[in-house]
């Protein structure tokens, strides 16, 4: 009796809209974080990332870099390879230098590498010259277009000021060696090949695979030769740098698969409670109903006057909950200094969906109502 009266529908109803509101407020961030998702994976880098297999090797092969670098280019699947102190756009953080004094200080990123990496890793130099063998015994540089733009008293073939006695050899364009929740490519940045008394030797390894092989083949190559050549065994643990790169989102993908969990959960809440309410509805309705049918009412007609109520519902439960969404996701997309713009395609696209699994809901459960004999429930009532 209490679900019949009216204190028990207008909590039914406050329920279900409360559900529905969730609902749409989950699916609108799983879409937004999605497009954030594909924005990560499809934005130009600034180098080939796909065809760039990473990795860190021993102390014992970085202090012999070329014998490894020269064995690898001997590899049929293998283009170029290189070392460096850092695995670019998976960090926020690396070596900043500040440098100079007055109106001559600087302050960049510093990325320390051997003299293949440029060439490795597909970088535009788009002024000067990539390293070469006598910038191994000088130490040079490379700056990104943002350090150009910011100290214009760079130049290249010059020793810039307080650098460390290390010659700029050339200007590459920017590319994204830091997350996107960091990074917009407008922070200057040098690619450093440091001179020899520095006694440098890296652990982070960059293969450059050849065009048209089979990448699983080519890793398991790759890390075979790493094996023969360091002469004891070590598991190498190699992976394609865009692996990598969405391995330094574990955090935001854990939240993704979280939110579409709890979007599931909600739905199915939803339509339980829509086939609860609408059969306490229909039987509410009954005589109604059988009234209507006698008066020549369809069964169109039946099916409809229940599915206006509903769209009622879910309009004011997605002025409720789509809101809601749109302010969640602005916090979260705050996380990224590169991030998508919240397009009004994840709304409708939320409202389409809730409000389709609602009306298929109601039209099944109000179907054998809509069709039941007008006088069975006319006695019935």
């Amino acid at each position: 009796s209490f679900g019949l009266g009216k204190s028990g529908r207008t909590l039914r109803t406050s329920l279900v809209c409360l559900q529905f509101a969730v609902a749409f407020m989950l699916i609108i961030c799983i879409g937004i974080m999605y497009a954030q998702g594909q924005h990560i994976r499809k934005s130009s880098y600034g180098y080939d990332k796909d065809a760039i297999l990473i990795g860190e090797i021993t102390q014992t092969l970085s202090q012999k870099s070329e014998t490894v670098i020269a064995e690898l280019r001997n590899l049929s699947c293998v283009e170029a390879a290189s070392t460096s102190l850092f695995t670019i756009s998976t960090s926020d953080f690396y070596q900043k230098w500040g440098r100079g004094e007055g109106e001559y200080s600087m302050s960049y990123f510093c990325l320390p590498v051997d003299k293949h990496y440029v060439e490795t890793m597909g970088i535009t130099v788009y002024e000067g010259r990539d390293f070469n063998d006598s910038d191994v015994q000088n130490g040079a540089m490379i700056f990104n277009e943002a350090a150009v733009t910011a100290y214009p008293f760079i130049r290249i073939g010059e020793k810039p000021i307080g650098v460390d006695n290390m010659t700029v050899v050339g200007y590459c364009r920017d590319f994204r060696y830091r997350t996107f929740r960091s990074d917009k490519q407008e922070a200057p940045m040098a690619i450093c090949v440091y001179p020899p008394e520095w006694n440098a030797s890296f652990n982070r390894l960059n293969v450059r695979i050849a065009a048209g092989v089979d990448k699983v083949e080519a890793l398991k190559a790759v890390e075979a030769k790493l094996a023969e050549l360091n002469g004891f065994d070590f598991d190498f643990k190699l992976c394609y740098m865009d692996e990598a790169i969405q391995g330094s989102y574990a955090r935001e993908n854990r939240f993704n698969q979280q939110m579409i969990v709890f979007a599931i959960i909600a739905i199915i809440i939803g339509v339980v409670g829509v086939f609860g309410m609408t059969m306490f509805e229909s039987e509410y309705r009954r005589r109604e109903i059988g009234v209507r049918k006698v008066m020549g009412s369809t069964t169109g007609e039946i099916l409809g006057l229940f599915c206006r109520r509903y769209a009622w519902l879910l309009l004011g439960s997605f002025a409720v909950g789509a809101p809601l969404g749109y302010f969640l996701c602005q916090s979260w997309l705050e996380g990224f200094a590169d991030r998508v713009s919240i397009s009004p395609v994840v709304f409708i696209i939320s409202f389409v969906v809730i409000s389709a699994v609602t009306m298929l809901t109601v039209v099944i459960q109000a179907w054998s109502v809509a069709n039941s004999n007008p006088a069975d429930a006319v006695k019935a009532s």
